[in-house]
């Protein structure tokens, strides 16, 4: 097999070119691209804790705890202490983590139509769906190997 038809160095770059785009387009607005996700997160699911973000996410609560600090020094979030149990901080999105999350989206969505410029709807769909299965088969791979 040619280096060039591997599948998984194609997405390996595409992926490398991914955050080289968004680097320097989220520069723009004070944000690291691995923010993203956890403002949409918090967006979606307001009030969770850094544990749970880390499941949602799929990453290691000390990563989350990291950005969760940059991000409220930068007034994108805000911790509030669980009204249930006061050693519980609860994490939320502010006006300002919104306002920026809806930039992100915009740069995601321009870079989307870019990468995809090409594409008929119907390829379109078929891409999406073969990226979902790939995805779901390295989810069931992960877990089956964590299995004892």
């Amino acid at each position: 097999m040619k280096a060039d038809s591997s599948i998984v160095l194609l997405l390996m770059q595409i992926f490398r070119y991914h955050i080289h785009y968004n680097f320097a387009k989220l520069e723009h607005i004070d944000m690291h691209p691995r923010q993203f996700p956890m403002l949409r997160i918090l967006f979606e699911y307001p009030g969770l804790n850094q544990r749970e973000i880390a499941e949602k996410l799929n990453i290691k609560p000390p990563t989350v705890a990291v950005s969760i600090k940059r991000m409220e020094k930068a007034g994108l979030v805000e911790r509030k202490q669980d009204q249930n149990n006061q050693r519980i901080s609860r994490i939320y999105i502010t006006d300002a983590g919104t306002q920026v999350m809806n930039l992100g989206r915009k740069i995601i969505a321009e870079e989307e139509e870019m990468l995809l410029q090409d594409f008929t709807e119907e390829e379109k769909a078929q891409v999406r769906q073969y990226l979902q299965r790939m995805r779901n088969n390295l989810m069931e791979l992960k877990s089956s190997a964590l299995k004892p």
